[in-house]
């Protein structure tokens, strides 16, 4: 065989092996974001079954690519392993409520050490101000919005991207929370700014652990209600992998955790009977 033959070969070789599914992180990283975004809206709501033909088929993503993307989703605890391909989203119980509290009271402290430069502060107060004085139907989403984005900047400043990781996750398992109920306290950042320009770490820190105890306080209440509505357990939800989910389905408003749907005994047809049998008994 020549040289030439030999490197035609190869070269056939390489274009059989070249994959058809573009740049696989740029891909992952599409697929990472969507199903989070899922998770985070209730759009996979807790206990949903996925799986990764469910991916797949939804992203055009090659298997390996899919599995890449569950395992980070399981390693921030936004998912459990169900079967050898199969995940189910987080349950909302009171115990994961209760390890997401603790594991931000271990984490958050960090951020006292943070001194904003001159400034940043003036920007961030004026983040966290809009946020706060936000009135109107969008006042809590744009309170959740406003804080995540003045905790974010904070947690960059650490230069530490393992802690700024980490807390990212936590914070996305304290939005997922809140959007339950309107009744789950965000907390005023503004003088938590002022004392991080000001270096008053200790004063930052006890207000850092003040914001996670009101967070919890609330939030097992939350959390116990929701797993106590329907039978025993959440039901699972299996998502199909040929139709997309249509809707995010709607937060539970408040006023209706706890309280089981009202079921009605007798149909129309059947009052209608009760109702000529008692005229035609009438004397």
């Amino acid at each position: 065989m020549t040289d030439a033959v030999r490197k035609k070969g190869a070269m056939t070789v390489s274009a059989e092996k070249k994959p058809h599914f573009g740049p696989a992180a740029a891909m992952q990283q599409v697929a990472l974001k969507r199903i989070r975004q899922g998770i985070m809206t209730w759009e996979l709501p807790p206990d949903a079954i996925v799986t990764e033909d469910l991916l797949t088929t939804r992203f055009g993503l090659p298997k390996p690519a899919v599995r890449g993307v569950f395992a980070r989703l399981e390693a921030g605890g936004l998912i459990l392993r169900a079967g050898r391909k199969e995940w189910r989203v987080a349950p909302l119980t009171p115990n994961s409520v209760r390890q997401v509290a603790a594991a931000r009271r271990q984490l958050e402290p960090g951020l006292a050490l943070v001194v904003i430069p001159l400034g940043m502060d003036e920007t961030l107060l004026r983040l966290a101000h809009a946020g706060v004085s936000s009135s109107g139907q969008r006042s809590k989403a744009s309170h959740r919005s406003t804080d995540r984005a003045v905790m974010d900047r904070v947690a960059q400043l650490l230069s530490n991207p393992f802690m700024e990781r980490w807390l990212g996750e936590l914070w996305d398992l304290t939005g997922r929370v809140q959007l339950l109920s309107d009744d789950v306290p965000i907390p005023d950042r503004r003088p938590l700014i002022e004392m991080l320009a000001a270096g008053q770490a200790e004063q930052a820190r006890n207000a850092l652990i003040d914001a996670v105890d009101a967070f919890e306080t609330i939030a097992l209440k939350i959390a116990a209600e929701y797993t106590a509505r329907g039978p025993n357990a959440p039901v699972k939800k299996r998502l199909s992998n040929k139709a997309p989910v249509e809707a995010a389905p709607m937060p539970i408003a408040p006023s209706r955790l706890g309280q089981r749907p009202q079921v009605k005994t007798h149909s129309p047809a059947a009052s209608r009977r009760s109702q000529a049998q008692a005229v035609n008994s009438a004397p």
